[in-house]
C-alpha cells in the first residue's frame, strides 16, 4: 500500500497565548493540558489536534462573538469592588472618616434602620462592654428615665464609667419598651439587661433617674430594690429637676407667670405667617437679627430654659410688636406683662455646667444657694430691674420688692428641702474635685460612705503622690475633676514608686545589677542609672524621668515574666500610643529577656 497513514497530533496549551493581545482578554488555562477555557463563554474546548487553530476557530464562533458584545454593554459585579492597594480602596476608607464624603451617601429609611440596628448598635454595645469588662471589671453607674411616645413608654439604659485613658465615658446599653412602669418591672429590666451582657450587678455604684417615687420612694422603689442587691449603692437623683421645681415653686408668688407668657407668645406666631412677617418688621425696626420663637412643651421641662432664653433674646422686637398692635389686639396675659412698659425680662441666674461629675455636684448646689442668698440679702433683682425701680412709685416699688424677696425665700426653702446640704453623699465626694489637695480624714469618711475597705497607710502614700502633681494641673479651672484624675492616675501608673524615687531609685535591684563600666552599645535601660533625674520622655501628660520610666518598666517586666512562666526569647507584641507607655512596654520586654515586636 502506497498510502501513508495520517499522523495523530498531540497539541497542548501554550502559555504564550495568555500574553497574546488577541486572546489574553478571554482565554484561560485548564487543568487538562490538551484543553483551554473561555472566560467569556464559560466553556471548555480542545486544542489537542489543531492547537492555535482551535483557539481561532472558537474566537470566530457565533457564541463567542455574542459573548464579546455582551461584555461591552454590561459589567461584572467585580467592577463594583476595588482591588487591594488602589485609589478606590482609599476613597472607601475615607468615607468612614470624612464626613463630606459620607454626606454624599444617601440611604432610605429601611436600609438606614437596618444599618443602625444590625451594625452600629451592636458595635457600640460591644465597645461599651469591652470597656466595662477588660482587662478587669470596673465599677459603673446606671441611669434611666421614661420617655413617652404616643401610648408607648420607652426606657434608655445608660452607664457611666471612668478610666485613666479616656476619663469619664457614657454609653447607651439598651433602649427598651416597658408599658408597666412599676418599680419591680424597671428593676427587673435593668438587672436582666446588665446580666445579659455578662456584666455584674455588684459593680453598679450609683443609680440615676428623676425624683419620682417609683425611683426613690422609701418603701418600694427601684433604688431600694437595687440596695437589696448591693447595699452601698449611691442615690444619684436628678438635681437639675430639683432646681427647676424650686424655680417653679418660688415663682408662684409672682403675679406674672413666665411659663404661661412663653406659651402665649409662641401661640401668637405659630399659626399665622402674616404675624411672623409683621414680627420680622419689628426686628428690623429695633435693628436686631430675626430668630424664631421657640415652643415650650410643659411635659418636657428642659425645653423651658431654651424657650425663655430665646424670649429674652427677642424681647425688644416682641415687645415692640405687641405695643404696636395695642391692648385690644393683644392677649390679656401678655398685655398685663408689657402694657405699662415697666416690666422687663432680663437674664439673671442661670446654672450651666457641662460634663458635671460627682465631685463637682455639691459645689454647684452650694454656689446656687449662695448666689440666691446673696441676692436676697442685698435686695438685688438683676441690673435691668434695679435701673427701672426708681421709675415706679414708692408703693409699687415696695410691692415688687416684697414679691421678689418672697420668691427668693421660697426658692431657698425648696432647694434646702430636697437637697440635703449637711448629709448629702456629694458633700463627701467634693474632696475629689482636686481644686486643692484632699484631706486624709475626708478620704477616710468617703470610704466609709461607699463601704470600701482600704489600707490607711497605703492611702496616705497615695495622698503624698498627689502632692507631687504640678500646680498648673490642680489649679487649672478649665479642667474637670475627671480630666485631672485621668492625668493623676496616668502618672501614678507610669511613676509607680515615683514619690519615693529620690530615696531608692539608685538602690533598686535592677540598678544594683547594672555594670558600672557599661559601654555605649548597651541597651539604654541599662544606662538609665546614669541620669535618674533627667527628662527622658515628654508627652501629653507631662515630663517623665529616666528613673520613673525604669521603675515602671521593672514592674511590668515582672508581670511579663510571670505570664510567660520564666521563658525568654519570646516575641512580645507592643500596641501602644506614641507616649511614655510605649517606652515602658519596650524596656519591660527587653528587661524580661523577650523580643519586642512593634505593631504599627
Amino acid at each position: 500500500m502506497n498510502e501513508t497513514k495520517k499522523r495523530n497530533r498531540n497539541c497542548v496549551f501554550n502559555d504564550e497565548w495568555l500574553k497574546d493581545q488577541i486572546f489574553s482578554d478571554w482565554i484561560a488555562k485548564h487543568n487538562n493540558p490538551n484543553k483551554a477555557r473561555c472566560i467569556l463563554c464559560q466553556t471548555v474546548f480542545s486544542v489537542k489536534y489543531d492547537g492555535v487553530k482551535s483557539v481561532k476557530t472558537h474566537q470566530e464562533s457565533k457564541k463567542h462573538e455574542k459573548s464579546v458584545k455582551s461584555k461591552h454593554v454590561s459589567s461584572t459585579i467585580k467592577q463594583f469592588f476595588p482591588t487591594k492597594n488602589c485609589k478606590d480602596e482609599d476613597k472607601i476608607a475615607a468615607v468612614e472618616i470624612n464626613s463630606t464624603i459620607a454626606n454624599k451617601i444617601h440611604l432610605g429609611r429601611t436600609k438606614m434602620e437596618a444599618i443602625v440596628k444590625n451594625v452600629l448598635c451592636p458595635f457600640a454595645i460591644e465597645k461599651a462592654v469591652i470597656q466595662l469588662k477588660y482587662p478587669t471589671s470596673i465599677p459603673f453607674s446606671v441611669s434611666t428615665d421614661a420617655s413617652n411616645k404616643g401610648n408607648r413608654t420607652f426606657f434608655p439604659l445608660a452607664v457611666r464609667l471612668f478610666n485613666f485613658e479616656d476619663g469619664v465615658k457614657d454609653y447607651l446599653l439598651d433602649f427598651y419598651e416597658e408599658p408597666n412602669e412599676s418599680s419591680q418591672s424597671i428593676f427587673n429590666t435593668i438587672t436582666s439587661a446588665i446580666e445579659s451582657l455578662g456584666l455584674d450587678v455588684q459593680n453598679i455604684t450609683a443609680y440615676g433617674a428623676d425624683n419620682g417615687s417609683v425611683n426613690y420612694g422609701k418603701n418600694c422603689s427601684v433604688f431600694e430594690k437595687l440596695k437589696d442587691k448591693k447595699s452601698n449603692i449611691i442615690k444619684a437623683n436628678c438635681n437639675c429637676h430639683v432646681i427647676r421645681n424650686a424655680a417653679k415653686h418660688s415663682m408662684k408668688v409672682i403675679k406674672y407667670d413666665v411659663e404661661t407668657l412663653v406659651l402665649k407668645v409662641f401661640n401668637e406666631f405659630s399659626m399665622s405667617s402674616k404675624r411672623v412677617e409683621e414680627l420680622k418688621e419689628c426686628f428690623e425696626f429695633v435693628q436686631q437679627d430675626f430668630h424664631n420663637v421657640l415652643r415650650h412643651i410643659p411635659v418636657r421641662w428642659l425645653s423651658l430654659f431654651n424657650a425663655v432664653d430665646r424670649l429674652i433674646l427677642n424681647w425688644n422686637a416682641i415687645k415692640t410688636y405687641f405695643i404696636k398692635n395695642g391692648k385690644n389686639e393683644c392677649d390679656k396675659i401678655i398685655w398685663k406683662f408689657i402694657g405699662d412698659q415697666k416690666n422687663e425680662l432680663s437674664e439673671q441666674l442661670t446654672l450651666k455646667k457641662n460634663n458635671l461629675n460627682a465631685p463637682e455636684v455639691y459645689d454647684v448646689m452650694l454656689s446656687l444657694r449662695s448666689q440666691i442668698l446673696n441676692r436676697k440679702n442685698d435686695n438685688f433683682f438683676g441690673i435691668a430691674v434695679t435701673t427701672r425701680l426708681p421709675n415706679l412709685t414708692s408703693k409699687e416699688s415696695d410691692l415688687f420688692k416684697s414679691d421678689a424677696l418672697n420668691t427668693y425665700k421660697r426658692g431657698l426653702e425648696y432647694i434646702e428641702k430636697w437637697f440635703d446640704y449637711e448629709n448629702s453623699p456629694f458633700k463627701l465626694f467634693s474632696c475629689l474635685k482636686l481644686s486643692e489637695l484632699p484631706k486624709l480624714t475626708d478620704l477616710l469618711d468617703l470610704t466609709k460612705l461607699i463601704r470600701v475597705h482600704v489600707n490607711g497607710d497605703e492611702l496616705y502614700e497615695e495622698l503624698n503622690f498627689i502632692k507631687l502633681i504640678p500646680n498648673d494641673i490642680l489649679n487649672n479651672t478649665k479642667l474637670t475633676s475627671s480630666e485631672k484624675w485621668k492625668m493623676v492616675l496616668y502618672r501614678k501608673l507610669l511613676y509607680r514608686p515615683f514619690y519615693s524615687c529620690c530615696i531608692r531609685q539608685l538602690s533598686s535591684e535592677a540598678f544594683k545589677n547594672t555594670p558600672k563600666n557599661e559601654t555605649s552599645l548597651a541597651p539604654i535601660y541599662r544606662l538609665a542609672s546614669q541620669w535618674p533625674n533627667n527628662i527622658a520622655v515628654v508627652d501629653k501628660f507631662g515630663e517623665h524621668t529616666y528613673s520613673s520610666i525604669f521603675n515602671s518598666s521593672v514592674i511590668l517586666s515582672k508581670i511579663i515574666e510571670k505570664s510567660l512562666h520564666g521563658e525568654i526569647q519570646e516575641r512580645v507584641a507592643i500596641l501602644c500610643p506614641n507616649d511614655a507607655f510605649y517606652v515602658v512596654a519596650q524596656w519591660a520586654s527587653w528587661i524580661s529577656g523577650q523580643i519586642s515586636n512593634n505593631i504599627i
